[in-house]
């Protein structure tokens, strides 16, 4: 009382005695006084009486109201509430010491009469014998820490700390892990002096300054780096030439072999076999897939366990805990106490999260429902019924969407209407591959195959090849699929798609639409603008010329796929800039001879390309393995 008087007078500007603050007045339910230790013993090992006077009356409810709900205050013997005490940790331990039985089965008789204590009601108040608040604390997660021993020897551990406990020899180091196989690397950053290496733990979002070479170490002894990793085929094809050697571009990238003793240091003898990988990380050493891409972090390719979002991880906790709330008999809830209150402790955070739900919610039915269409139409969807299967998987509804939910006739018809259309608009933005690592879209997690109308016939009809270049003419036609298919897969990356709704006059089309006949996440902010739709080209970029635009070149990522060692068998000689920028102009010219591709102005007197959305052909895909990016991941 003195505590909040003091605080009420430096709030209020007025004096505050202790004697005016007034606290809340608790009385018992139970009576303390038949919680013996023979009787509790028994309460314990008995089955829970029925009704409320029943359980009131038991020793087992006058301990669990002692020990969790009121205690007496020393200095004014008033009842007061007890502190929280956790139920394995703290509770049923102490019930077990006080009745000597098992804690197991003391956390289990705790648990059931608290449980049994919150159903019945009081027959005079309806009040329940024990309202208890049950709170589960969840964290983020820690990135893991090992010492450099085998798998099986090695201490792992969750906290941070520089060695390992009682062993101050044994440093410990930051893991991280494949994103694509889950392999465990060290984090690590290689110091040489005195013609000495050490490795030594850094954390992965640091850039070593100095001499020193920041990478990491993989150690296994199931699947260890080889002395000769060409001949026991470790490293990826594209890294091979036709002379059976690595790449020579590909020198500084190779792993090598490395003895590390506890401490970081290289040894010749002792310690345990690894391989150190210079940053970037190229590829994998377990699963062999490579990135192309050797500028940036790594964070695309390798995770640790501290790197969730904090948004992200409430948001899929609360779709979690909604969706266990739905799925509960209603004999043990009510609908009306079915529901998820979430409290921050400022308005940004509030705003931010909010946002992100909404988000994460309507992005979640959207693709849910594009799984489900697209399952029930084997054949795949094309973009004429794209739209309309999906806005009927969503089972929305009218009065859901719609700004007026009594609309009727041509009112009615224009709300359905512009809902399709917003629907179209949100899914073809969804095909552009995300940096969202948290929340891949349907083609990343393998339930999306998007493939393109009558490729394998275009690809095998020799006519249409015969004025390419060789080495594309005389490839077999599955292979002339796939590369059509490659080239194809990166107009949607950059989303150069020739689509109405992503055109500016068709975007403003549907926020007009929206704004008038939808409600809630389903109307179009009025702060959000067109996405930048992408225009690929088949020369270099030149000034002035938009970022979102792709350009295929002979030194471009796609030409230098094309460039790779025995990529055309039938050609073995290595194919020169020109012939790969020439091979890339072949496809895109049959390409738009067939339909697939249209011609768009560029401006500046240059002609692009977009891929037509009557193209696409959208189908279901089994979950198992994400879509190939064989330009950047082999």
């Amino acid at each position: 009382k003195v505590t909040v008087a003091e605080v009420a007078t430096r709030l209020f500007g007025a004096s505050v005695t202790p004697e005016r603050v007034i606290g809340e007045t608790l009385t018992r339910v139970t009576d303390p006084s038949d919680a013996t230790r023979e009787r509790l013993a028994e309460a314990v090992r008995s089955p829970l009486p029925a009704g409320y006077r029943a359980l009131s009356g038991s020793p087992l409810a006058a301990w669990i109201e002692t020990t969790f709900g009121l205690a007496t205050e020393p200095s004014t013997g008033l009842l007061v509430r007890q502190m929280p005490r956790r139920l394995r940790e703290d509770a049923a331990p102490l019930l077990s010491d006080a009745t000597k039985l098992p804690v197991q089965d003391c956390h289990d008789a705790i648990r059931a009469m608290l449980l049994a204590g919150s159903s019945v009601r009081h027959p005079e108040t309806g009040r329940p014998l024990f309202a208890f608040r049950l709170h589960q604390f969840l964290a983020k997660g820690d990135t893991l820490h090992v010492s450099l021993e085998s798998e099986a020897d090695r201490f792992i551990t969750s906290k941070y700390q520089v060695a390992v406990p009682d062993a101050p020899e044994k440093l410990l180091f930051p893991l991280a892990f494949c994103r694509e196989c889950g392999q465990e690397y060290a984090v690590v950053k290689a110091v040489t002096k005195s013609g000495e290496t050490t490795f030594a733990p850094r954390s992965s979002r640091d850039v070593t300054a100095g001499d020193a070479v920041d990478g990491y170490l993989y150690i296994s002894e199931q699947f260890p780096w080889p002395l000769d990793p060409v001949a026991e085929n470790r490293l990826p094809d594209s890294w091979i030439g036709l002379d059976n050697e690595p790449l020579p571009n590909k020198g500084r990238y190779l792993p090598q072999r490395v003895r590390v003793d506890i401490a970081g240091h290289s040894v010749e003898t002792g310690g345990i076999n690894a391989a150190f990988v210079p940053t970037p990380f190229t590829f994998c050493l377990s699963c062999q897939v490579s990135y192309e891409q050797t500028r940036g972090r790594d964070f695309s390719k390798l995770v640790t366990l501290d790197a969730e979002g904090r948004s992200s991880a409430v948001s899929v906790l609360s779709a979690s805990l909604v969706r266990a709330l739905r799925g509960l008999p209603e004999s043990e809830l009510s609908p009306e106490a079915r529901k998820l209150l979430t409290f921050v402790d400022n308005r940004q955070d509030a705003s931010l999260q909010a946002g992100h739900l909404n988000d994460f919610v309507q992005v979640a039915q959207l693709r849910g429902a594009l799984f489900r269409a697209m399952r029930t139409t084997p054949d795949g969807l094309t973009h004429e019924s794209v739209a309309a299967k999906v806005t009927a998987a969503m089972g929305l509804e009218f009065a859901d969407y719609a700004a007026a939910p009594d609309a009727v006739y041509n009112a009615k018809s224009r709300t359905e209407r512009a809902l399709r259309d917003l629907v179209e608009y949100r899914l073809y933005l969804d095909l552009q591959r995300g940096w969202r690592i948290t929340m891949p879209n349907l083609e990343q997690t393998g339930l999306l195959r998007v493939e393109y109308d009558s490729l394998p016939e275009i690809a095998a009809d020799q006519a249409l090849w015969d004025a390419t270049l060789a080495p594309l003419r005389d490839t077999r036609a599955g292979h002339r699929e796939e590369l059509c298919r490659i080239v194809l897969d990166e107009f949607r990356k950059v989303l150069a798609i020739d689509v109405e709704c992503l055109s500016e006059m068709g975007f403003e089309r549907v926020k007009r639409q929206s704004s008038q006949e939808l409600t809630g996440v389903w109307a179009v902010p009025n702060n959000e603008n067109p996405e930048t739709v992408g225009t690929v080209y088949a020369f270099p970029a030149r000034a002035g010329m938009g970022r979102s635009n792709l350009h295929l070149t002979g030194r471009s990522a796609l030409g230098r796929y094309l460039s790779r060692p025995q990529q055309f068998p039938g050609h073995p000689e290595k194919l020169g800039i020109d012939d790969a920028q020439r091979i890339i102009q072949d496809i895109l010219v049959v390409l738009t001879r067939v339909g697939i591709l249209s011609e768009v102005d560029g401006g500046h007197g240059t002609r692009g390309y977009r891929l037509k959305a009557s193209a696409l052909i959208w189908k279901a895909g089994n979950g198992t393995s994400a879509a190939a990016d064989p330009i950047r991941k082999t």
